[in-house]
C-alpha cells in the first residue's frame, strides 16, 4: 500500500508551502494560548503575534527546505513514505531542532532563566512543537502523496 503512494515535484514543493504555514500559524496560537494562561491576550499581542508569524515562517520554511525535504527525500527513496513514518518524521526532527535551539540560548531561554520553572517550561515547549512538527509532516504528506497510477 504504503509503496504505491507517488508524488511529484510540483505537489512535493505546495506541500512544503503549506506545512510551513501550517507551522508558522501553530507557533501563533501556541504562543497566545501561553501568554492567555500567563496573563491574558491584550490587542498588543495580537500585533506582535504577525511578527511572530512572519519570523516561525521564516524557520519553518528554512527547516523544512534544509532538513526536512531531503531527509524526506532520502525516506521516499527507501520505500518509507507512510503517514506515521512522515509524522514520526516531523516530530522528531522539529524536537531536536528546538531542544538546539533552547540549549544554545533559544528564544525561551532568554525569557525564563536558568530556574527550575524555565527548564520546565523549555520543556513544555519542546514538546509541544514536536507535536507541531508531526502536525505539519501530516499536511505534508496529505498534499504531496497521491495512488500511484498502474
Amino acid at each position: 500500500m504504503v509503496d504505491s503512494l507517488s508524488t511529484d515535484p510540483r505537489r512535493a514543493t505546495l506541500a512544503a508551502i503549506a506545512g510551513a504555514v501550517v507551522g508558522a500559524l501553530g507557533v501563533v496560537i501556541v504562543v497566545l494560548l501561553f501568554a492567555a494562561l500567563a496573563s491574558g491576550v491584550s490587542a498588543s499581542d495580537l500585533v506582535v503575534s504577525i511578527l511572530i508569524f512572519l519570523v516561525a515562517l521564516v524557520g519553518w520554511s528554512l527547516g523544512l527546505f534544509l532538513l526536512g525535504l531531503p531527509l524526506w527525500w532520502l525516506f521516499h527513496r527507501n520505500g518509507w513514505r507512510g503517514q506515521r513514518v512522515a509524522m514520526l518524521l516531523g516530530a522528531f526532527t522539529t524536537f531536536i531542532i528546538v531542544v538546539l535551539l533552547e540549549t544554545s540560548g533559544g528564544v525561551l531561554a532568554v525569557t525564563t532563566g536558568k530556574s527550575a520553572a524555565g527548564q520546565l517550561m523549555s520543556l513544555v515547549w519542546t514538546c509541544v512543537m514536536a507535536v507541531l512538527g508531526a502536525t505539519v509532516a501530516l499536511v505534508i504528506w496529505r498534499i504531496a502523496y497521491r495512488p500511484a497510477r498502474a
